[in-house]
């Protein structure tokens, strides 16, 4: 018994442990513009780099659901067919990969990222 309890208070932790500290709901003001304050808006915002060259501006929830001047970025609904997912996870070509030249955003923001969007990407 007691043998029982061990094994399922470790698999309890193991599961926390590998759930990180991803939101259940992320909240775009809480929990999504922060990650993308603090590692995107330095070329997208203002007269940065990377809103000059692709037209992405990251200064506010309207602007980011606009996406490039080659289009949307972000499909609600779906992570797996936004183009913002697979820039920040490298799955594009490296001159597109984000952030350019400089660490891949940690795991836990690249999924808290991803669940937001897969749940409507709302303005929340």
């Amino acid at each position: 018994m007691r043998f029982i309890l061990s094994a399922a208070a470790a698999l309890t932790f193991a599961t926390t442990a590998m759930a990180g500290n991803i939101p259940t709901n992320p909240s775009f003001s809480k929990d999504v513009m922060p990650i993308l304050e603090k590692n995107c808006a330095r070329c997208h915002t203002g007269d940065g780099e990377g809103k000059m060259a692709s037209g992405f501006s990251m200064e506010n929830y309207e602007d980011i659901l606009k996406g490039t001047k080659h289009g949307a970025v972000i499909v609600k609904g779906d992570a797996s067919l936004s183009n913002l997912v697979r820039m920040i996870e490298g799955q594009t070509d490296a001159a597109l990969k984000m952030p350019h030249n400089t660490r891949r955003l940690e795991k836990d923001d690249r999924n808290v990222i991803r669940r937001w969007i897969n749940q409507g990407a709302k303005n929340n």
